[in-house]
């Protein structure tokens, strides 16, 4: 079969989503010789992304094709989810499956489409948008739910979420968990002295990771860090670049905003930490609370939806609307959680493997076909 495959989610580098593409494209190539593949991306301004991807995918496999078009993302919006015209087959030729992301739909010739829906929260909490996002996503959806054979999601939550707002059925729906990169595990004291180096991290530190938005809850991170600073030495370290809604900022110089980070210096971050926070109040899946566990750090985050769900029994949960519950629970994990639960945690967390991922996502185009 002839498999295209839209990558244009990788220009949002430091994203879930990004990465999500970026790992799952490249252990598909690794774990597949009897498809070939043809990585599609739109971009205006970050075309360079996308090709230094593509080449990166040929050192891997030679025969992969590619086509990358100039297009900004609000044409592909209006052709796509709103006009639905130009099938996608007329920008790069026949191929057999369509692989979607969650932000455009184009329409298909002959062949037989797959989207990836990552979550629903536009739809779960539309307080959280503007109405020009919840408009785009309610055309985008009613593409996805019209003209999918299959729709892959990140959790059983987010499955259960897409029956229970549109009924869509049961047996087009694959939850396929997403992997977490081999490069986050325990790093050597002297990658962690580096890092806090690079970032001068002098005092022992709480960690927060994720884009700066609402959901996110920085600003209830922050609250609980300072009901409790006053208790010992730690700094509040937030690493993330600004999403979107206000941009949550203290006074305090013990919370340190590093902004992006580059990844290579995540798992030395997350090592380093003595907590980790993420009291999200929406995820489809939640990337950093594994991979903080595989570094060996405590995980403290929100009780219910797909963190519980991922989490399993290895995460301290809290109500993440509440700040005094962060509070407590980062007080219990700095006091120290044992040994047997830390490795316990990072054996979890290595469980969610890319190489399953893709396979499993391999059999599914091959079931359609």
């Amino acid at each position: 079969m002839k498999i295209a495959i839209d990558i244009s989610q990788i220009c949002y580098q430091g994203s879930g989503v990004a990465r999500y593409v970026e790992q799952l494209v490249e252990h598909m190539i690794k774990n597949d010789d009897k498809n070939q593949y043809l990585l599609y991306g739109n971009s205006m301004r970050q075309k360079k992304i996308l090709l230094d991807f593509i080449y990166k995918m040929k050192k891997l496999n030679s025969n992969i094709e590619n086509k990358i078009i100039a297009m900004p993302q609000t044409l592909a919006d209006i052709l796509w989810n709103k006009l639905h015209i130009l099938p996608i087959e007329n920008l790069i030729g026949e191929v057999d499956i369509f692989h979607a992301s969650d932000w455009v739909e184009p329409p298909v010739k002959k062949a037989l489409k797959v989207t990836t829906i990552h979550d629903l929260l536009v739809f779960k909490y539309p307080g959280y948008f503007t109405q020009e996002i919840i408009d785009t996503q309610k055309r985008r959806i009613s593409w996805v739910l019209a003209e999918s054979n299959m729709v892959i999601v990140d959790s059983h939550t987010t499955k259960n979420d897409l029956i229970d707002l549109f009924d869509f059925p049961k047996d087009k729906i694959k939850v396929v968990y997403p992997g977490i990169s081999s490069n986050f595990r325990r790093q050597s004291e002297e990658k962690i002295r580096e890092v806090r180096e690079k970032f001068s991290l002098k005092n022992p530190y709480i960690l927060s990771v994720g884009t700066r938005e609402p959901r996110k809850n920085v600003d209830k991170t922050i609250e609980a860090f300072d009901k409790i600073k006053d208790l010992f030495d730690f700094d509040l370290v937030i690493v993330g670049k600004l999403g979107w809604g206000p941009d949550k900022r203290s006074g305090d110089d013990r919370v340190k905003l590093l902004g992006y980070v580059d990844d290579k210096y995540l798992p030395s971050l997350y090592s380093a930490a003595s907590c980790f926070v993420y009291p999200s109040l929406y995820e489809g899946f939640g990337f950093p609370i594994l991979e903080a566990m595989a570094c060996g750090s405590g995980v403290v985050t929100s009780k219910g939806g797909s963190l519980s769900e991922i989490g399993g029994k290895y995460a301290v949960y809290i109500d993440p609307l509440d700040s005094s519950s962060i509070a407590s629970a980062i007080l219990k994990v700095i006091k120290g959680l044992d040994k047997k639960t830390i490795n316990d945690a990072a054996s979890w967390a290595r469980s969610f493997n890319w190489d399953h991922t893709a396979r499993e996502i391999i059999k599914i185009y091959n079931s359609l076909h």
